[in-house]
């Protein structure tokens, strides 16, 4: 089984975390056996999501960071977290390029601008 994971960055304030949960309930219908983690401040960790769906028999977890930018949190923290995981658990993770990346999130940007 192939699992999936919203990796956000996690925050002090409630609404905030509220709001990734908001996106994990908005697709769980449309993308299986998902669920949601945080980087640090709040949980569930990166390491609850992996180790929960590993439990579930995933043999490969894919990772969407849901970064804007490509800080040091996607550059050396992710990378290297996710690196130790795979050898823990013995299970391949691919981390996709931080939801900043991808094309279609400049076209939710501009669309954003048109309606207003």
């Amino acid at each position: 089984m192939i699992a999936h994971i919203l990796l956000a960055h996690g925050s002090r304030l409630k609404a905030s975390n509220d709001a990734i949960f908001e996106i994990h309930s908005a697709l769980m219908q449309k993308v299986p056996n998902l669920e949601v983690a945080f980087l640090e401040l709040c949980e569930p960790t990166l390491e609850d999501a992996i180790t929960s769906l590993h439990g579930k028999g995933a043999s490969k977890i894919v990772i969407l960071p849901l970064f804007i930018a490509a800080g040091r949190h996607i550059k050396e923290d992710i990378p290297r977290i996710v690196k130790a995981y795979e050898n823990t658990y013995n299970i391949e993770i691919e981390t996709l390029s931080h939801i900043g990346e991808h094309s279609n999130f400049l076209s939710l940007i501009e669309n954003a601008f048109k309606a207003s």
